[in-house]
């Protein structure tokens, strides 16, 4: 749908994600038309690039299902390592997508659609929801799925309030959860990622004819039944 919503998501300076087809062209009836579909749920790096030429400001509005909020956590993700600003749209519990809440109450979605919620907001929401926050198993989950989320939040200020808030639901001490946190400064994060990325690469350089000969009858061997016996018998 990008190329119906481009003039909308220039002028609004935003543009809203959804899954499916059918979200868009129910949105785009209903007025609110910066909005593009990821085509299920395969969200990529050259999808996000795509949209900054338009806008820098990415919402997402993901299906209420558990294979829309692993979605919707994988791109956010993929969108935060591309530095894009970050808002969810929350849908009501009873609709599983925007197009059936904009076939229900169209105005309610485009209420949603300006007043979106910070990503962490949406991600605790989601996380605590149907948890018992006195199990200790439970508390173990939720804080194995937050915590993560929570060290890609750039900002001090705002990391150390959703802390807070996560170390208040869980009662838990806020500094033992400071401290499970490992971050890394962006420019070392940086550096890291080029250091390995170099070691990939000089790896690779140095194997030599006969190595790169091996790995690909390997590969063939594994891939391809008809070539199984003829390479056994060849290779002792």
């Amino acid at each position: 749908g990008l190329d119906f919503a481009k003039r909308s998501i220039k002028e609004n300076k935003f543009v809203i994600i959804v899954e499916g087809t059918l979200d868009v062209i129910a949105s785009h009836k209903a007025g609110i038309t910066n909005v593009v579909a990821s085509s299920g749920t395969a969200l990529t790096e050259a999808q996000i690039n795509l949209l900054k030429r338009f806008t820098n400001t990415l919402v997402f509005a993901f299906d209420a299902d558990a294979a829309g909020l692993a979605a919707a956590k994988k791109g956010m993700r993929l969108a935060r390592t591309l530095e894009c600003d970050i808002r969810v749209i929350s849908l009501p519990g009873e609709f599983k997508d925007p197009d059936e809440l904009v076939q229900k109450d169209p105005e309610a979605w485009k209420a949603l659609t300006v007043t979106t919620i910070p990503v962490m907001q949406f991600l605790i929401e989601k996380t605590v929801q149907g948890r018992n926050l006195m199990n200790i198993d439970d508390k173990r989950f939720v804080a194995g799925e937050l915590l993560p989320e929570l060290v890609e939040v750039q900002s001090v200020v705002e990391r150390e309030q959703w802390l807070q808030i996560i170390a208040d639901l869980l009662r838990t001490d806020i500094k033992v959860l400071r401290n499970s946190l490992s971050i890394e400064p962006k420019e070392k994060k940086a550096q890291t990622s080029t250091e390995t990325q170099k070691s990939v690469e000089k790896k690779n350089t140095a194997l030599s004819k006969e190595e790169e000969t091996a790995m690909l009858l390997i590969g063939l061997f594994i891939r391809k039944e008809e070539y199984f016996e003829r390479i056994k018998e060849r290779i002792k």
